[in-house]
């Protein structure tokens, strides 16, 4: 501080050693602070990606959960469009026709679409559990399901014995952000509900 007062007073500059030494630890800090800051805002950037992957996700999941929900029947295979993953024939009619207020959820290109229109991407695989109601194709509840032959699922079974269903549909689906793949689960009742036997997509 003395050297710094004696300079003042003699009215003398720096000199160019001490400029430069000066230069050097004023790079150095700032080199330091700006690295601190790119990584934090690397890391808030890469869980924002991760959260929104997640979040659309979730919204396709709770979409299809409600869908469901209002729907009379239900068919989650033997379909002759190898993208469509589920339909829902919401007046009991056994027809799936879009734009009479049935659905159809397709799943291609990392994207679930609903009714031909893109709802979410960045989706790596969607599965149910259980993975078949109608195995044969024929447009029949399998018979493990629906017990009493009436054609709707409308007995609460118990899930410990093997080979029954509950009454709840579980979906999975599995979404892809920056490499990591992270899954969610949701489950829907389908008590009450039928196979869909016709589809005039």
């Amino acid at each position: 501080m003395s050297k710094l007062k004696w300079i003042l007073n003699n009215n003398r500059g720096f000199t160019l050693v001490e400029i430069l030494i000066g230069m050097a630890l004023f790079s150095i800090l700032s080199l330091s602070v700006w690295s601190l800051m790119n990584h934090a805002s690397n890391s808030s950037n890469r869980t924002y990606t991760k959260i929104e992957a997640v979040e659309n996700a979730r919204v396709a999941l709770d979409f299809m959960i409600d869908e469901i929900r209002r729907a009379q029947k239900i068919q989650i295979e033997n379909f002759d469009d190898a993208n469509t993953i589920l339909c829902l024939d919401m007046d009991g009619n056994n027809d799936i026709s879009l734009g009479t207020g049935d659905v159809k959820f397709s799943f291609d290109d990392n994207t679930i679409h609903y009714n031909n229109v893109e709802l979410v991407n960045n989706i790596q695989s969607i599965s149910f559990d259980p993975p078949s109601l109608d195995k044969d194709g024929y447009g029949i509840l399998d018979k493990e399901i629906d017990t009493n032959n009436d054609g709707i699922m409308d007995r609460v079974l118990d899930a410990n014995e093997d080979g029954l269903l509950d009454e709840n549909l579980k979906i999975t689906i599995e979404t892809i952000s920056k490499g990591e793949t992270y899954r969610i689960t949701g489950e829907v009742s389908i008590r009450y509900k039928g196979i869909v036997k016709k589809y005039n997509e």
